[in-house]
């Protein structure tokens, strides 16, 4: 009898499935969102959105820098004024792609939902949880894009790269032992 080597599970970073029915977690969960799980409580789905995303902050640059152009094509003119007026309706065109990467920057947060609740752990602040029967409506989040997921005493807010996920991750606790009240308000359909 000979022992021998067998191909492994890698090296722990792929996606798994934490629970049936919930979707692929990106891997392990971290240490520090671990911590703010109570004792006892099972993981089900966990993800987290760090990263700014620049495309529509690119679509709205670009459409600046066409506005500026079609400005520059009718009006010539408007270049040879002096800087102290040109900044301000230059600023005016660029301030949407301005205020599109500081929602970006302030929707970066990690989501885990657990077997009773949702966790929200921003990056700069404390933690958020809301417990799944106590939730009370689901609307869509205008200031950082996304989600607000309310319920009595709290908020948690799901960014907009991480509804389907967290929604599907919901759903399957729903179907399990976790049972929502029917008088959420969710008019886009997060819940079901």
């Amino acid at each position: 009898m000979s022992l021998r080597v067998i191909d492994g599970g890698g090296d722990g970073s792929e996606a798994r499935a934490l629970a049936p029915g919930a979707p692929p977690s990106p891997g392990p969960c971290p240490n520090d969102l671990a911590q703010h799980l109570q004792h006892g409580e099972v993981l089900v789905w966990w993800n987290e959105k760090r990263r700014v995303q620049f495309g529509l902050a690119g679509i709205t640059l670009g459409a600046a820098a066409i506005a500026l152009l079609m400005v520059t094509g009718f009006a010539p003119t408007f270049w040879s004024q002096p800087i102290a007026d040109l900044w301000r309706p230059v600023l005016a065109l660029l301030s949407p792609t301005l205020v599109v990467l500081v929602r970006e920057w302030t929707a970066r947060t990690a989501l885990m939902v657990t077997d009773n609740a949702i966790i929200e752990v921003p990056l700069r602040g404390g933690p958020r949880r809301l417990a799944l029967p106590r939730i009370l409506s689901v609307k869509r989040d205008w200031l950082r894009g996304g989600l607000r997921v309310d319920g009595p005493n709290t908020t948690v807010r799901v960014p907009t790269s991480l509804m389907e996920e967290s929604g599907k991750a919901v759903r399957s606790r729903r179907g399990g032992r976790i049972r929502i009240s029917d008088d959420v308000s969710d008019p886009l359909r997060w819940l079901s």
